[in-house]
């Protein structure tokens, strides 16, 4: 708790050993498993920097911030994002030196959030920064809850995604609340979840199999096999239901009490061995 009585937010400064040679079956020597998180990760440089921009149009506008949401949170989702955006890129450039056409398709991933950007109001940039930051509390929630990463995973990539999950569900109200609280309306979020659903998971989808291509593992049965497993199992339809959560007027990203998994891993001595300065706001 800070002096005023208000909740301790952490930015947690790390930094992590991550093993090149490790890039492709990192996750319990699933190559699969490893691939959905490398590409995951290649998005998020280029997505955080646009979603801490849109946040920061809002507290700069002329009413700032709605009730509700204080500039100490706004600034504190600025803040760890921004470092989340640091490793990620050291994260995509180990990745890299494994899969070198991966550097052309980070160009094309920063391009195309210029053009959302240039396409899109604020009102639709803050809708789209709430789906997403939606969206990666799921997979946050999951991996924290032990359904995404083994045990015998790489200590550096996983401990890496720990921490990110850690912080996601920490902020993953602020840019909703934000959205709600101007007045923006029910429709937009929901043409927003739309929209990634069909463009940001079949670039997800493209770009993964572009890497299990490069492994030499794309038309490998046992690799199909897998998918399948995954797509059929529970953690599946758990990040489904929560999916379709979000389609509620009644909604809100404190429907699902993440409290145990926050107090459980802000305390990790795994994490922690990362840190290098925790910075209380």
């Amino acid at each position: 708790m800070s002096d005023d009585g208000a909740p301790t937010l952490w930015v947690r400064d790390a930094k992590f050993a991550l093993d090149a040679t490790r890039a492709a079956d990192w996750n319990g020597g699933s190559v699969l498993q490893s691939q959905v998180f490398n590409a995951l990760s290649t998005f998020l440089p280029a997505g955080e920097a646009f979603f801490v921009a849109t946040l920061k149009e809002v507290t700069d506008r002329a009413g700032g911030l709605p009730d509700g949401v204080t500039s100490r949170e706004a600034d504190w989702f600025a803040r760890q994002e921004s470092v989340h955006l640091r490793q990620h890129r050291d994260y995509n450039a180990c990745i890299a030196l494994r899969h070198p056409f991966l550097l052309g398709f980070l160009r094309y991933v920063d391009r195309s959030w210029v053009l959302v950007r240039a396409l899109t109001t604020k009102q639709s940039r803050l809708a789209l920064t709430a789906t997403l930051e939606h969206v990666t509390s799921i997979f946050a929630r999951l991996t924290l809850q032990g359904r995404t990463l083994h045990e015998d995973a790489d200590c550096g990539f996983a401990t890496l995604w720990r921490w990110h999950s850690l912080e996601e569900l920490e902020h993953k109200s602020v840019v909703f609340d934000t959205y709600q609280g101007l007045g923006y309306p029910l429709r937009i979020r929901r043409i927003m979840m739309f929209s990634v659903l069909i463009i940001f998971a079949t670039e997800t989808a493209v770009l993964c199999a572009l890497l299990m291509s490069h492994e030499r593992r794309l038309g490998s049965k046992a690799s199909w096999a897998e998918l399948w497993r995954m797509l059929r199992s529970k953690t599946a339809g758990a990040a489904w239901r929560q999916y379709w959560a979000f389609f509620s007027r009644d909604f809100h990203p404190t429907d699902i009490d993440d409290s145990d998994l926050i107090a459980k891993w802000g305390a990790d001595a795994g994490i922690r061995s990362f840190v290098r300065r925790s910075v209380a706001q």
